[in-house]
């Protein structure tokens, strides 16, 4: 007396680096390749990332199209401008005043630029430093790691075809 049916066998797995075949689906040779679907997986990743950095800077950024504003128009000054002329004391010497904004000096430039060229150095010091460190890395862990692994590999698979 048996009280379950047994399980319906299992279908046997595709084979190693092809993909199932879809009945009534024929598909193109490049897109039966995996990497074609991590490119537009990628792709639609990129999009979508895209679509909302412009969805947040348009939401950030006020809408001005159409908002004009009108000043009221003022009436002329019916008061002549004042006479500061006669405010200043009497034998000041007439020096120049310093003008607003950025020293526009040769000295002040130069200081400027010398500490700008110093910590450009600097910067560029510490980006070798960091690109020279990490090929070290990557050089260390390909040979020390991928290299015998892929040797392994190449003797394995040489002495599993030898007769």
């Amino acid at each position: 007396m048996q009280i379950f049916d047994p399980p319906p066998p299992m279908p046997p797995p595709p084979s190693r680096g092809r993909l199932p075949r879809l009945p009534g689906l024929p598909l193109p040779a490049f897109a039966r390749r995996p990497l074609t679907w991590v490119i537009a997986g990628e792709a639609l990743i990129t999009g979508a990332f895209l679509i909302t950095a412009l969805h947040l800077l348009s939401a950030s950024v006020p809408a001005t199209a159409g908002a004009e504003v009108a000043l009221p128009a003022t009436a002329a000054p019916s008061l002549p401008p004042p006479d500061v002329a006669g405010l200043l004391p009497k034998g000041a010497p007439a020096s120049p005043a310093p003008r607003p904004g950025l020293g526009a000096g040769g000295k002040f430039l130069g200081g400027l630029l010398s500490g700008l060229n110093s910590d450009q150095a600097s910067f560029e010091h510490a980006e070798w430093s960091a690109l020279q460190a990490l090929s070290g890395a990557i050089r260390a862990y390909i040979e020390g790691v991928m290299l015998p692994a892929v040797e392994k590999a190449a003797h394995g698979a040489a002495a599993s075809r030898a007769p």
